[in-house]
């Protein structure tokens, strides 16, 4: 099967962990008629066209925010991420839950040596905060969803907990069996994601929101442009998306410390959070149940 998955101009931990998990479940070939709609955010109306005459099957995918998606009848849909995902398809017969909950069905790497408490950003964070140098001033670990797969895996394995702004990062910690805290920081933070993949393990996400302030010189020079934006939003002129982009960009010393002071308390706090274990178990029997299902009765040999 060919795989489609979201392909960043850099690495991004959840978009690539398609073929590192993929590849190792199922027989893979670029040049197939048969696609495997794979993990993260696809389900769009434009997929339909792109992969027009292609044989599809949809595995654990998520749709796009409220996108009115009609898919032809001849796609076959195995699993989506969540209940959103099911409602916007509006289909029955489906499994629920992130791709990630295949993991235990495969050999991980080793585990580093890692703090007993760590941090991952969201990819797009990295662009505009130098979150190891904080990590590093208030004694946690560093977590970059930019290094590879095998790497983030291995870092992950070593800790005891994770806070993270990558909805990834918290779907594999979960995974591991590792207690997680979600925040925010980035404008383009989607939490109708995180409630997506929460609801296939009955679990509802609390996310802490993070003083947003820049210190990367280059995500300055936007900064003035996109708090106009914002601003404009917010008197309803121009699009509504622009609602995201924060007034304030530039950091202060204030601003600096309150945020250093809201990552020392979440590291210091009790309740992170871990799905139960019969739901968790029962995410990972029910896609390895239709994934057998995939392989055996819809793979074709080519």
């Amino acid at each position: 099967m060919q795989l489609e998955y979201f392909r960043a101009k850099h690495n991004n931990f959840g978009d690539d962990l398609n073929p590192w998990l993929w590849e190792k479940l199922i027989p893979t070939n670029k040049n197939s008629h048969q696609v495997l709609v794979g993990i993260g955010t696809l389900l769009r109306p434009e997929l339909v066209s792109k992969l027009k005459g292609k044989e599809v099957h949809i595995f654990s995918s998520g749709a796009w925010l409220n996108a009115d998606i009609q898919f032809p009848d001849s796609w076959k849909i195995h699993a989506v991420r969540g209940q959103h995902t099911k409602k916007c398809l509006e289909v029955e017969d489906v499994a629920l839950g992130d791709g990630a909950y295949l993991l235990p069905l495969v050999d991980m790497p080793p585990a580093s040596k890692m703090p007993d408490i760590c941090f991952m950003p969201h990819h797009e964070s990295l662009d505009l905060f130098d979150w190891e140098a904080l990590c590093e001033e208030i004694g946690i670990g560093f977590i970059s969803p930019r290094d590879d797969v095998e790497t983030v895996l291995s870092q992950m394995q070593g800790t005891k907990k994770l806070i993270t702004e990558a909805m990834h990062g918290a779907i594999v910690a979960d995974v591991l069996r590792i207690p997680w805290f979600a925040v925010s920081f980035s404008p383009n933070f989607e939490e109708k994601k995180w409630h997506d993949f929460g609801s296939a393990l009955n679990l509802k996400i609390k996310i802490q929101p993070l003083t947003f302030i820049v210190n990367n010189r280059k995500a300055n020079l936007k900064s003035i442009a996109k708090s106009i934006k914002g601003s404009a939003a917010r008197l309803k002129i121009g699009p509504q998306k622009w609602r995201k982009f924060p007034w304030q960009w530039f950091a202060s010393k204030q601003q600096y410390q309150k945020l250093i002071n809201e990552m020392q308390s979440i590291a210091g706090n009790e309740n992170f959070t871990l799905s139960k274990e019969s739901e968790f178990t029962n995410t990972c029997e029910t896609l390895a149940s239709r994934l057998d299902d995939l392989i055996k009765n819809h793979i074709k040999n080519q």
